[in-house]
């Protein structure tokens, strides 16, 4: 489907997509009745107006954050009912007379509710905006592979082999995930599955031991019986298969295995800490590299000061007392909470010259912001939210009395090097530099800007690039 005249639009009332068409623009009028009388739950509404003699229409977004940036890391029973309310559109729009072809299968023009399970489509009833069928095959392949099912890997091989089988069609694409929501809906304990009674374990039966009287005497040892040597087993061609579908899909263990093996050879091999300070000892030079008296280094008391001097908390909020030029000196982190509800930081020490893209904290209203937020991370990009009971986290979370912050407020992405910071679509919104950013768009992140999220109670950070 051709976007480009698809724009995002930010107001005091709504956030909006509009779509400009031309003038002479073939609208399919049964299509724009049925939306407007009898709007279908997965589809949003828009409105029919003229500008600069061009027609547009506009989409009123809602709470709604695009599939492009939603999380794709999702259980089995979760998966099932994103892809079914993914497929359900164009297995029963013909029930209000339209066309599948026009909905839009851009992942970043297709919504999700953020506070249910709601997919919401853009239909846009004009010929030059079809999706073809390749493009729609296209669509539910790429949303399967970039998503990450965490409880069952085989049911991901079985899509692999089904996604890379030949043509997909749509009616059995539903007609196996409805079967597939049966199997969910029989397990117990999962969010839409029905608790039954679980089966009663019995164990199998054991054969009573008689033990033998022992003798006061020193015991002969028992001989063992003569075992031929048994072949090698040969792999099945099938279980070769799996095995490649599984390298392909979560890594080859063996491997990682073998590169672990390596590593700890390696530390084996390198002199121990005692070892470095007893040559620099012997060679003369501890007092150059700053070695104190106690094996530590010579200015180590002055560091310790300055490691335990803490933030201010001021009655207009929570400010970094100082700010440090050298980057080098401090490590990345990501601030982690866990189960007990405490902050922990997670060191990261891969960067080898220290931290050179960072957030840092310049104003907060509660105690508990990430003082830094490392922009060096290895994933195709962390989200930024509050700490909630839900089961997927952000990757820095908030504490929980940060409550203008939503639980998945932004995103910062990296776009081969280039740093891009995305408003999944908040309530109480995020700024760069003052500028509110429209959610669902990406703007970039440069060295100098300061990014705030919520507008009442703002948390601001300082970006280093």
């Amino acid at each position: 489907m051709n976007t480009d005249g698809f724009t995002f639009q930010s107001t005091l009332e709504a956030n909006y997509l509009n779509i400009s068409l031309e003038e002479d623009a073939a609208i399919d009028e049964i299509a724009v009745k049925v939306i407007r009388e009898d709007c279908p739950d997965f589809l949003i509404p828009f409105r029919l107006m003229s500008m600069n003699d061009n027609l547009i229409l506009k989409y009123k977004l809602i709470n709604t954050v695009a599939l492009e940036y939603a999380n794709k890391k999702l259980s089995k029973a979760d998966f099932v009912r994103l892809y079914l309310n993914l497929l359900t559109p164009f297995i029963k729009g013909k029930d209000w007379f339209l066309d599948y072809h026009n909905l839009c299968v851009d992942p970043r023009y297709v919504f999700l509710d953020k506070y249910n399970e709601k997919v919401y489509f853009i239909y846009v009833p004009e010929a030059s905006h079809c999706s073809t069928e390749n493009e729609i095959s296209d669509f539910f392949r790429d949303v399967f592979r970039s998503a990450e099912i965490t409880d069952d890997k085989d049911f991901q091989v079985k899509l692999y082999r089904y996604f890379t089988g030949g043509e997909i069609t749509l009616i059995d694409l539903y007609q196996m995930f409805q079967e597939e929501q049966k199997n969910v809906d029989r397990i117990p304990g999962t969010p839409s599955g029905r608790d039954v009674e679980p089966q009663r374990y019995e164990a199998p039966p054991v054969s009573p031991v008689n033990p033998k009287p022992v003798s006061m005497g020193s015991p002969k040892p028992a001989q063992q019986p003569a075992v031929a040597p048994q072949p090698t087993p040969k792999i099945p061609e099938e279980k070769k298969e799996e095995d490649d579908i599984m390298n392909q899909l979560f890594g080859n263990d063996k491997k990682k295995k073998e590169k672990t093996k390596k590593t700890k050879a390696e530390k084996k091999e390198r002199p121990s800490k005692a070892e470095k300070l007893d040559s620099a000892e012997k060679n003369g030079d501890g007092a150059k590299k700053g070695l104190g008296i106690f094996g530590g280094f010579g200015h180590g008391s002055k560091k310790k000061e300055e490691s335990q001097s803490q933030p201010v908390y001021q009655e207009s909020g929570y400010r970094s007392n100082s700010l440090q030029n050298d980057v080098t000196a401090v490590p990345s982190y990501n601030p982690l909470y866990d189960q007990s509800g405490e902050m922990t930081e997670i060191g990261d020490s891969g960067y080898g010259g220290g931290v050179r893209r960072y957030l840092e904290l310049t104003y907060s209203p509660f105690p508990g912001a990430p003082q830094r937020i490392s922009l060096e991370f290895s994933t195709p990009y962390i989200n930024i939210g509050r700490k909630s009971s839900d089961e997927i986290q952000p990757d820095i979370a908030f504490p929980g009395e940060f409550r203008r912050m939503g639980r998945m407020h932004a995103r910062i992405e990296n776009d081969n090097g280039s740093l891009r910071v995305i408003d999944l679509g908040s309530r109480n919104h995020t700024f760069l530099s003052g500028q509110q950013l429209v959610p669902n768009v990406p703007y970039p992140l440069t060295d100098g800007l300061e990014l705030t999220f919520t507008e009442d109670q703002p948390v601001r950070y300082r970006v280093h690039c």
